[in-house]
């Protein structure tokens, strides 16, 4: 509700309630106006237009753009505009890099195995670390615009580009991806620096959450299947910038479990891990 003279007055006031008027989403004002927002998330593709339709509105307000434009959109409580919590407006305005065409799930043929499969079918061996890697493919390989499909390529090149990226940080002798654990499965990229060994798991969900919900059992089984102690330390890495509730969720699961359990974004265009 905005109350005219409270939140508006005068001309902004006005202007505002016509706004509401010819788009359909105001109530019958006399000095007040109610309004529900909620219909606008069901139109396809609207969030990302109105993140950038927001970021132009920070610039006009000489917003020094030292932060992401969409933590300050929730710092400044836009998300009470829409009247939905701070990570569904997080999930709404941040544009997807892997299109909805209707397919849900966005897991990697491999990934589908290991929850769908026992991967128990051979006796498990020690981790042995191999360095090095083999260029995954970036471009499509059949004609579909499927998610699984987008999701795929992604992968692919975001391995490609952490391998890369960590081979300038540790050397080529210390990184090496694909890496089977000993148990049946393979690691995405590992590092193994000073005795200190790293796992790195790549997912490309729609939402750091996702992403965090896939790997998580993922890693811990390479790490720990079935009492092992194969990993120093264990890393979920996709495009999407860390949200405050995930980092506060694995800050709880290392407290609580000593789980050595981090988050890290591969960012596509600096083509760092931040």
């Amino acid at each position: 509700m905005i109350e005219r003279g409270k939140q508006l007055s005068g001309k902004e006031y006005t202007n505002f309630v016509r706004i509401l008027d010819q788009l359909g989403y105001g109530t019958p004002h006399t000095n007040s106006v109610s309004f529900d927002l909620a219909s606008l998330r069901s139109i396809p593709k609207l969030g990302p237009l109105i993140l950038n339709l927001l970021k132009l509105k920070l610039g006009a307000a000489n917003w020094a753009g030292q932060n992401d434009p969409l933590e300050e959109v929730i710092r400044l409580r836009f998300h009470e505009v829409f009247g939905i919590a701070p990570d569904m407006l997080r999930d709404w305005l941040r544009p997807p890099m892997i299109p909805d065409d209707g397919d849900d799930s966005s897991l990697l043929e491999e990934d589908r195995k290991f929850f769908e499969d026992d991967a128990t079918i051979q006796p498990d061996s020690p981790f042995v670390f191999s360095p090095g890697h083999r260029q995954r493919q970036t471009t499509p390989t059949r004609r579909s615009g499927s998610a699984a499909a987008t999701a795929d390529q992604l992968h692919n090149d975001i391995q490609n580009r952490l391998y890369d990226y960590l081979v300038s940080k540790f050397g080529a002798d210390h990184v090496g991806t694909e890496n089977a654990t000993g148990g049946g499965t393979a690691i995405d990229v590992v590092t193994r620096k000073r005795g200190l060994v790293t796992f790195y798991e790549i997912k490309t969900g729609r939402t750091v959450r996702a992403c965090i919900r896939q790997a998580l059992p993922q890693l811990l089984e390479y790490a720990y299947w079935p009492e092992a102690q194969r990993a120093d330390a264990l890393v979920v890495v996709s495009h999407l910038p860390v949200t405050p509730d995930a980092e506060k969720y694995l800050q709880h699961l290392r407290a609580k479990f000593s789980l050595p359990l981090s988050y890290l974004q591969f960012d596509m265009n600096a083509n760092v891990l931040r």
